[in-house]
């Protein structure tokens, strides 16, 4: 699989340069081919993990509880926790010190279980902006995404609607869990978490893996065991990084795909627009001519759009005096003649051409598109296929 993905992720720099002979930004597609390649250059085995929640969620109290320290600050002052904290296997102590640099992390401790670099993030709803785009800047670089949700804000919908429902095309990356369960009753506990798997539904999220915890300071901890096995499962698989790596890359040809547009059926327009000019042409209507082939080019542009179809307008600039030429091209000498005599149909054909050069701009630019859309879908085909390879 690492081999596939390496050669996925090699479609996508080849599908990147060909969007960039039409449009010239592609830069967060970049960043996201860059993070993938990065992360498929560290251990495959362990997954990386964050706890994501709000305020008082208690994920940082769940964090120390799996990691065995106080790594991540615990008070009731809100928000506790403003820069993510790091844990990462004993025996790999230094194995992510590039891609937890690549993230900004630097707060960083070992813990003594395996299969998994977990992460403590700031709350999903600080008060302090700066801390919800720090999330929001690590959130899409992670492999898996262990949301913490406690028995009073589990609906809260700037979660919901901020995060879950935007990233539910990532949710088999993601684990819930209902923290603080021994603040309710057994069957309180069971109701909301059915309601929860509801809510997620709504979002686009099916088939949620819930699980429920608690981490009383005067009490043992439960379901801590669960959580952590369940990471460990997902890292022995490796299904899981894999997944996030091949969705990412499917998101980047959906991405590249909006950014160039849909085609546009040049050729079917060039024609008409090429014969009716050339009509116009003939009859020594420059007027005429000219009209015909800026409304094709307007046509296209429209089309086209963005960038590229700025480009295009551009193009049609050079039309009035360039069809002048072709016309004059087919005007023929005086005569004694009562009826002009009829134009040679070599001469005719080659004012065909000559139209069809003057439009040359024009068709580079959509041709490079045709292109780069052609390279994308072989993106997007081969995310595909490696995405049902992964879900057999």
């Amino acid at each position: 699989m690492h081999e596939a993905l390496t050669g996925l992720l090699d479609t996508a720099d080849l599908a990147m340069a060909a969007v960039r002979d039409v449009v010239e930004d592609v830069g967060s597609v970049a960043r996201l081919v860059n993070d993938a390649r990065l992360r498929l250059d560290h251990p495959e085995d362990t997954i990386v993990a964050a706890l994501a929640g709000g305020t008082g969620s208690g994920k940082s109290s769940l964090f120390n509880e799996i990691v065995g320290t106080d790594a991540a600050p615990v008070g009731e002052i809100r928000p506790t926790t403003s820069e993510p904290v790091a844990a990462v296997p004993d025996r790999m102590k230094t194995s992510f010190d590039a891609y937890l640099d690549h993230l900004g992390i630097e707060r960083r401790v070992t813990h003594p279980r395996t299969g998994f670099c977990l992460i403590d993030l700031p709350d999903t709803d600080s008060v302090v902006v700066a801390h919800r785009h720090r999330v929001e800047e690590i959130l899409p670089r992670i492999d898996v995404l262990v949301w913490v949700v406690d028995p009073e804000k589990y609906r809260d919908a700037a979660l919901h609607h901020r995060y879950l429902r935007p990233l539910s095309g990532y949710a088999r990356q993601f684990l819930f869990v209902l923290n603080q369960v021994d603040r309710l009753p057994a069957e309180d506990s069971e109701a909301i978490a059915t309601d929860l798997r509801n809510a997620l539904a709504e979002d686009g999220i099916e088939s949620a893996t819930i699980l429920t915890t608690s981490v009383p300071a005067d009490l043992p901890a439960t379901g801590v065991d669960d959580l952590v096995a369940a990471l460990q499962s997902l890292a022995e698989r490796q299904e899981a990084l894999y997944r996030k790596l091949v969705t990412d890359l499917g998101q980047a040809a959906s991405e590249l795909e909006a950014v160039i547009g849909p085609p546009v059926g040049y050729r079917d327009l060039l024609g008409p627009a090429l014969d009716e000019a050339l009509s116009h042409a003939v009859a020594g209507d420059r007027e005429a001519a000219v009209e015909r082939l800026s409304r094709f080019v307007d046509v296209v542009a429209e089309r086209v759009g963005g960038e590229a179809g700025r480009r295009i307008t551009g193009a049609s600039a050079a039309l009035p005096g360039e069809v002048s030429r072709v016309v004059g091209s087919l005007r023929q000498p005086r005569s004694f003649w009562r009826r002009p005599r009829p134009l040679d149909p070599e001469k005719v054909a080659a004012a065909r051409r000559d139209l069809e050069t003057i439009l040359a701009p024009v068709t580079s630019i959509v041709t490079a598109r045709a292109r780069a859309l052609a390279q994308v879908a072989e993106l997007a085909v081969g995310a595909a296929r490696l995405r049902s390879v992964i879900d057999r």
